[in-house]
């Protein structure tokens, strides 16, 4: 971790590694002497993931939270209640009754939430996991 130190108003010095470019402070913001200005956001780059993975199910996270080998996959189009409420505790035992160690095919968005791909995934015999819940009443659509 290097030390910060705003050395002028528009220039920047990271410890001893020298001066570093000038920092311009973006359209239409008042000038403040001392100021350092955030980096403007990035837009995500499309997850590397789009498309189907099929494999078993290694670890249920949540109702609707599965690890299909190394990959977590959160599932589209539904909410489940939180972890460690009366509702998601069931519907996360509900899931790893259902899910636990089958093979799933998933097909994912190539969107991220957190560290999860976005996507649905079916057992072998095509029952879709997330409405599963959902016809048991354990998760609702998400709009």
């Amino acid at each position: 971790m290097a030390l910060l130190t705003v050395v002028a108003p528009t220039t920047v010095q990271q410890g001893w590694q020298g001066l570093r470019d000038p920092v311009t402070p973006p359209p239409g913001a008042l000038h403040m002497p001392n100021t350092i200005y955030p980096s403007p956001p990035t837009i995500p780059a499309p997850s590397p993931h789009s498309g189907r993975l099929t494999g078993r199910v290694t670890h249920v996270r949540d109702g609707d939270t599965i690890v299909v080998e190394q990959t977590p996959i959160r599932f589209e189009g539904i909410d489940c209640a939180e972890k460690g409420t009366a509702k998601g505790d069931r519907a996360t035992k509900a899931l790893r009754e259902i899910a636990a160690g089958q093979t799933v095919q998933c097909r994912l968005a190539g969107r991220l939430s957190y560290d999860r791909q976005i996507g649905s995934c079916t057992l072998a015999n095509g029952q879709d996991l997330g409405m599963t819940l959902v016809a048991r009443k354990l998760c609702v659509l998400r709009r």
